[in-house]
């Protein structure tokens, strides 16, 4: 669709990263959900993207001029301090390592104001869901960070007896691995530095898609850490 001769050669760099055996807070306690994220550099997807960005007249921001941005989901999965149960909690704490820190929610901005400010980002952060796709537009330094929602994982679909439930029985399901490695992909798709972290608690499912959650609870210290090492260190 670019006008280009779509059979053209283009370079793939395959490797494989093995992310089994991490224990997973579950009903019964500790499970371990072994699974496998690819990772594939193409680097033809990766000039189609800043083909893009050179279309929108958007130049990758310079690293000094480039922040933490924590992007919020507007109407579910929102990132939440444990401590206070609050956002701010997770903003202090990133302040608190001097980091330059922006809040947003992309839900109506344009494709151009989203691809400026993923250009203008040094670190992502973020809880599973569809907004992390944005992070094709990041500039080849920075890193993302996502919130996993591996806590209390099992049932998919999730029986309508767990709705709303803080205390659920044990489902009368076999528990699935979790599968969400969707982000992971495509950040190592694109030659992005992924990390994840797990959330400390997460609100019980209001529906039945285990990922239909409302407040996605954090260490905030944990994330900040994180953050300010990619800043300060890691990009060194």
């Amino acid at each position: 669709r670019d006008g280009r001769d779509a059979t053209a050669p283009h370079t793939l760099v395959f490797d494989r990263i093995f992310a089994g055996d991490v224990p997973h807070r579950n009903y019964g306690g500790s499970v371990f959900f072994p699974f496998e994220v690819a990772k594939a550099r193409d680097t033809r997807r990766m000039q189609l993207a800043a083909d893009v960005r050179t279309a929108m007249s958007l130049p990758s921001a310079a690293r000094a001029e480039q922040s933490v941005l924590l992007l919020q989901r507007s109407h579910n999965r929102q990132l939440v301090g444990s401590q206070s149960g609050s956002a701010g909690e997770v903003v202090k704490a990133l302040c608190a390592r001097g980091l330059a820190v922006r809040v947003a929610l992309f839900d109506t901005l344009s494709l151009r104001e989203q691809v400026k400010s993923m250009l203008e980002t040094l670190v992502l952060i973020s809880s599973h869901g569809a907004q992390l796709t944005n992070l094709i537009w990041l500039s080849e330094h920075a890193a993302v960070v996502e919130v996993l929602l591996r806590f209390g994982w099992c049932c998919d679909p999730v029986p309508s007896k767990q709705y709303a439930s803080r205390d659920p029985d044990r489902p009368g399901c076999d528990c699935r691995a979790y599968h969400k490695a969707d982000y992971a992909n495509l950040a190592q798709t694109y030659g992005i530095r992924y990390f994840y972290v797990d959330a400390e608690y997460i609100d019980p499912p209001y529906g039945w898609n285990p990922i239909f959650r409302n407040r996605v609870y954090i260490d905030a210290e944990e994330v900040a850490k994180l953050a300010a090492l990619w800043v300060y260190g890691f990009r060194n």
